[in-house]
């Protein structure tokens, strides 16, 4: 009797172990948490930090006495990322400069997707397009901005690139290069892309028959032609793996992610490991858009 209460004492500690703090209830963060939940072998107790309106955040998640905390979206991430003394593993999380410094409390798994492979998967879908335009907070996205010039180096694609500096710039620039590209390469940018700027976005690739091009499924959905993505419950279990290593005090050196001035502010975070291609035939139709069949037969549909 003894030995089986220490046995569930000791099941239940290993189960507490691991707080996490969710963003929002949407489906790529629940699929990512299953994930997490597969590799990490660890019960998690779970936070919306939609539940925790006009509370101390830090307070709630450290009443829970955790020894991580795992953090799914940006804005989990922007109220736990002071911790110090506990370690802090986020997912689903993009690159947005919020690392102002190195963290060794801190870790992750970005969710930026290559922008090498994204480029060879949109030469590869669309082998006609030859000029692609991309606007650009150099604050926000400059260090993907030049990955993705150094890419097309090795490709046919000339890349026609601007700087912005707040969304109300966007529409302007986008109709000023219309007639110069072949297609618009959307970037995870908070000042290129906002709620406004993806209507007129979406309405202008419309009028002037301008695929464009993005980095996730949900602009895919409403109204973008193809997308290269993560799959979030991958992301999630990546996420499981270096929680399994935290925990057990196995030093284990990620990538480095590093500023637009090539500064190293964040030594430990990984990268998407797999991409998932979408499209949307709907909007392909309507564009004239004949897609290769190579990377068609592989896609996520959305119609």
């Amino acid at each position: 009797m003894i030995f089986i209460l220490f046995f569930f004492s000791l099941s239940f500690e290993a189960g507490q172990r691991i707080t996490a703090l969710q963003s929002s209830r949407v489906k790529p963060y629940e699929d990512a948490l299953e994930g997490f939940k597969k590799t990490a072998e660890s019960s998690v107790q779970r936070l919306y930090l939609t539940d925790l309106k006009d509370k101390n955040i830090i307070r709630e998640v450290r009443k829970t006495k955790p020894e991580m905390i795992i953090a799914i979206g940006f804005d989990a991430l922007k109220e736990v990322q002071s911790i110090k003394d506990i370690p802090v593993l986020y997912f689903m999380v993009m690159h947005s400069g919020i690392f102002h410094k190195k963290e060794k409390s801190l870790s992750g798994v970005c969710i930026n997707i290559s922008q090498d492979q994204q480029l060879r998967t949109f030469e590869l879908a669309m082998p006609h397009i030859k000029n692609i335009g991309i606007l650009y907070d150099p604050e926000k996205t400059g260090p993907l901005v030049k990955r993705a010039k150094e890419s097309a180096k090795e490709t046919g694609i000339n890349l026609i690139t601007r700087e912005i500096k707040n969304s109300k710039q966007v529409p302007p620039a986008i109709a000023e290069m219309a007639d110069k590209i072949d297609a618009y390469w959307m970037f995870p940018d908070t000042t290129t892309v906002t709620p406004e700027t993806l209507e007129f976005l979406f309405l202008f690739s419309m009028e002037k028959n301008l695929p464009v091009l993005t980095f996730s499924k949900k602009y895919v959905e409403m109204g973008a032609l193809i997308s290269v993505g993560i799959d979030p419950e991958d992301v999630g279990r990546q996420a499981g793996i270096m929680a399994k290593n935290i925990l057990s005090g196995k030093q284990v050196r990620y990538e480095q992610l590093a500023d637009a001035g090539g500064a190293v502010i964040c030594e430990n975070q990984k990268a998407a490991a797999r991409t998932v291609v979408a499209i949307n035939q709907k909007v392909a139709r309507k564009l004239g858009v004949v897609l290769a069949e190579g990377v068609m037969g592989k896609a996520s549909k959305v119609n």
